[in-house]
């Protein structure tokens, strides 16, 4: 006896990726890590600093000795950097 089952498929909410070249945030070629605050903002550590994204402008924020961020990290006490 055969039976035949309906797949029912399953969609994951993948979001979409959209892919920025250095040209176009105006930062160095290194990314180190990412992270989210509660208002959308995108922050990346950088070789050039802290680059912020607010989904169509990008900003700098370079530190005063013009050190490499390895990781940033947004909290409910503000932007973390090392």
């Amino acid at each position: 006896m055969l039976h035949s089952l309906l797949a029912n498929p399953v969609e994951y909410g993948i979001s979409d990726i959209e892919y920025f070249n250095r040209r176009q945030y105006d930062g160095a070629t290194q990314n180190w890590s990412v992270s989210q605050s509660a208002d959308g903002l995108m922050y990346f550590a950088n070789n050039d600093g802290v680059m912020q994204f607010d989904g169509e402008n990008w900003r700098t924020y370079s530190l005063a000795n013009n050190s490499i961020v390895r990781n940033v990290e947004v909290t409910d006490n503000g932007i973390g950097i090392a």
